[in-house]
């Protein structure tokens, strides 16, 4: 079966190549939509040239869940590729009730479910919110985002 092969970045991302370009820094794309399918995460790092020596790396791209990272983690590690935030600090990044104990007073008051999602349980954790919207002042519409790849820069440091 033959891929289509993206000659470049996603648009989204085309501003931050075009800088990492102008600083004369690698980069190499990964195919986000075969991390997203996950029958064969070998097939998003396919185009990453396996390293000599061990290399630092940041991942740029379209949100992945924690079980995408540590599978792209893995894969990328398979070529002497370490991201500089392993699989678990992702998830502690991109889960909210793992770090929200650490940045209250810089993120707006949250709450979270699980298990039991019945609506008496769901109006009762939402209770101290009150009845009213907050207003929309200083809140910004964001544009829908569209599925695209990712970028994998290459940091160049030892590990």
């Amino acid at each position: 079966m033959t891929r289509w092969s993206p000659p470049g970045p996603d648009r989204a991302f085309e501003a931050e190549a075009a800088a990492v370009d102008r600083m004369s820094l690698p980069y190499v794309l990964v195919d986000y939509d075969a991390l997203m399918r996950e029958d064969d995460p070998a097939q998003a790092v396919r185009r990453v040239p396996d390293q000599p020596d061990p290399v630092f790396a940041s991942y740029r791209g379209w949100m992945v869940t924690p079980p995408q990272y540590r599978r792209l983690y893995v894969g990328l590690a398979g070529k002497n590729i370490r991201l500089i935030n392993d699989p678990d600090q992702y998830q502690h990044g991109h889960h909210l009730p793992e770090n929200y104990p650490v940045i209250p007073g810089h993120t707006p008051r949250s709450v979270w479910l699980t298990g039991d999602l019945r609506i008496d349980r769901i109006m009762q954790t939402l209770a101290p919110f009150g009845d009213a919207p907050h207003p929309r002042e200083g809140l910004r519409e964001v544009p829908e985002a569209r599925v695209g790849r990712g970028m994998l820069h290459p940091l160049g440091l030892g590990p």
